[in-house]
């Protein structure tokens, strides 16, 4: 499961079968706990239990929760998923980690490197998996989020009046992983 700004995904992986998938634009509410707990098991039960009925399961072994703000915001979510989600789908084993470790292990498995993750928020995370090297994590919150909607309204009101400059989507990718490493390289 993943859950972040840009909506909801679940897959369902059964018995070497073909992942089952579905999901949602409709990103999941937060509250004074953070994530909406309550939210987030309203909209995905529904759905797991159609995947689980489609793969001819009635419940589900392990599941892998991988949230934006999991660490800040996911007080609620670890609360309240892992008794919710044994009793509603029979879960035994319950992984709840950041998005940005979620897209590293499914990117990388067990391997060094750095992943970049971009939608409604940027995350860079990477390491040499060595004993001294660490994890390196630079995340696109803060100043330069701000910085990067300031410039995408300003290209929006020069395209408005005819002043637009469009660079390629490659480019900015480009920029945006290249900044990125240069983050995780030195630390912040």
């Amino acid at each position: 499961m993943d859950s972040g700004g840009s909506g909801l995904r679940l897959a369902l992986a059964a018995d070497g079968g073909p992942a089952l998938t579905w999901s949602t634009p409709v990103p999941v509410e937060t509250g004074a706990r953070g994530i909406d707990a309550g939210a987030f098991l309203d909209r995905m039960l529904p759905a797991a239990r159609e995947l689980l009925r489609r793969a001819g399961s009635r419940r589900c072994e392990a599941v892998c929760v991988g949230a934006s703000g999991m660490s800040t915001l996911g007080r609620d979510l670890r609360a309240v998923l892992p008794g919710a989600l044994r009793e509603a789908l029979g879960v035994h084993r319950l992984a709840l980690a950041s998005d940005a470790v979620t897209a590293y292990a499914g990117a990388l498995g067990q391997r060094p490197g750095a992943v970049v993750a971009a939608g409604t928020g940027l995350v860079a995370l990477g390491t040499d998996l060595t004993p001294d090297g660490g994890w390196r994590r630079a995340d696109g919150w803060g100043a330069s989020a701000r910085r990067l909607r300031q410039r995408r309204l300003d290209r929006a009101g020069r395209a408005g009046s005819g002043d637009a400059r469009p660079r390629r989507p490659q480019r900015r990718l480009r920029t945006a992983a290249e900044t990125a490493g240069s983050r995780l390289r030195s630390g912040r």
